[in-house]
C-alpha cells in the first residue's frame, strides 16, 4: 500500500507540472479561459485514471494476499460523542454574521451614491438594483449557511475510529472534530472579510489599487494557512496527534482489524453506496474530510439543487455575476 501511494503521489505531481507547462505554453496561442479549462479537464481525467489503476492494484493485493484472513474484523464507535458531543464554537457563527451585518449597513448608507450602471473592477457595467449592489452580502449569506449546514452534518457524521485502537482513535477524533470546527468557522469570517472588501470596492469606497486587492486576498490567505496547518499537524480523524498516556500502546498487538467494506466503494473508492448505512456523511477513503452517503436520499436533493442551480444560471434565469479585483 505505501508503494502504491508513492507511486500515486509521484504520477500526480507529473501530472500537475505536465499541465502547468501546458498552461504556460498553450495561453499565449489561444484564448486563456478555453486553454486552462482543457488542461484542467486533462489533468482530472488522468488523476482520476491514475486513482483507479491504484485503487485496482491495492484491491488486487488484498485478495491474493489475503490481508484478512484469520484476523477478527469489527467496526467501533464512540457513543459519548451523542451523549457529550464535542461543542461548535459560537464565537465562529457569531464573527461571521457580525461582518456580513457590518457589510449590509456600510453597503445602506452607501447605496443612494452608487452610479448608475454599476461598473465592477475590471470595467464590466451592470444595472444598479439592490440585487446587484448587494450581491456579495448575498454571496456571505450563502458561504455562512453553507458552512454552518457542513459543521451540523459533520456533528452528525459517523466517526472514522480504528477498531484496532479504539481508545487513541475516540480521543484524536474529538480533538479533531475541534480542529475542524474551527478551520471551518475561520473559513466563513475570512470568507466575508474578503467579500467585504470586494462590496465595497464594487461600492466605491476603496480604490482599485493592487495595495487594496492584496489586502482582500490577505484574509483568504490566513484561511488557507489554517487549513495547511489542520492537514500537516493534525491529519484526517486526528491521525497525526501524538499518542498520551492511556492509548493502547503502540507495540500491542491489535485484538481487532478494521472492517473491510470495499464493497460498499466504487469508482476508485471514491463513491460511498450503502444502503444498510443510515449515516448520510462518511469519511472519504481518498484524500481527506466527509463525503455523501449516495443511497441516503439527501444526497440526491443536494445533487438536484446543484443541478438545478447551474441550469438556471446557464439560462440566464438566476444572475450568474462575477465580482473580481484586478491588479
Amino acid at each position: 500500500m505505501a508503494r502504491q501511494r508513492r507511486r500515486y503521489g509521484g504520477s500526480v505531481l507529473a501530472v500537475g507540472a505536465i499541465g502547468s507547462i501546458a498552461l504556460v505554453a498553450g495561453s499565449p496561442l489561444a484564448d486563456a479561459m478555453v486553454v486552462g479549462a482543457v488542461v484542467t479537464t486533462a489533468c482530472v481525467l488522468a488523476d482520476l485514471v491514475l486513482m483507479g489503476l491504484a485503487h485496482r492494484a491495492i484491491s488486487t493485493a488484498k485478495q491474493s494476499q489475503r490481508w484478512y484472513a484469520d484476523t477478527r474484523q469489527a467496526v467501533v464507535t464512540d457513543t459519548t460523542l451523542r451523549t457529550d458531543p464535542v461543542p461548535v464554537p459560537r464565537w465562529g457563527l457569531i464573527g461571521a454574521l457580525a461582518v456580513i451585518a457590518l457589510t449590509v449597513v456600510l453597503g445602506g448608507l452607501r447605496y443612494g451614491e452608487l452610479p448608475r450602471p454599476l461598473v465592477y473592477p475590471g470595467g464590466e457595467s451592470v444595472p444598479t438594483t439592490p440585487w446587484t449592489a448587494f450581491g456579495p452580502v448575498i454571496v456571505q449569506l450563502v458561504l455562512a449557511a453553507v458552512i454552518l449546514l457542513v459543521v451540523l452534518g459533520v456533528r452528525r457524521s459517523r466517526p472514522d475510529l480504528d477498531a484496532a485502537r479504539p481508545i487513541a482513535s475516540a480521543r484524536r477524533y474529538r480533538l479533531y472534530l475541534r480542529a475542524v470546527y474551527t478551520t471551518l468557522f475561520t473559513t466563513a469570517i475570512g470568507g466575508s472579510l474578503s467579500l467585504m472588501l470586494v462590496a465595497l470596492n464594487l461600492w466605491a469606497v476603496i480604490p482599485d489599487t493592487p495595495l487594496w486587492t492584496i489586502v482582500a486576498i490577505v484574509p483568504m490567505v490566513v484561511v488557507a494557512a489554517g487549513w495547511l496547518v489542520l492537514v500537516f499537524t493534525v491529519g484526517d480523524a486526528g491521525h497525526r496527534l501524538p499518542a498520551v498516556d492511556g492509548d493502547e500502546p503502540a507495540d500491542a498487538a491489535p485484538q481487532r482489524t478494521q472492517h473491510d467494506d470495499d464493497r460498499y466503494w466504487h469508482l476508485a473508492g471514491n463513491v460511498y453506496f450503502n444502503r444498510d448505512d443510515p449515516a448520510f456523511l462518511v469519511h472519504r477513503r481518498v484524500g481527506a474530510g466527509w463525503t455523501t452517503n449516495m443511497a441516503h436520499p439527501g444526497s440526491w436533493v443536494i445533487l438536484a439543487v446543484v443541478i438545478a442551480l447551474i441550469a438556471l444560471a446557464a439560462f440566464g434565469i438566476i444572475p450568474n455575476v462575477h465580482y473580481r479585483l484586478t491588479l
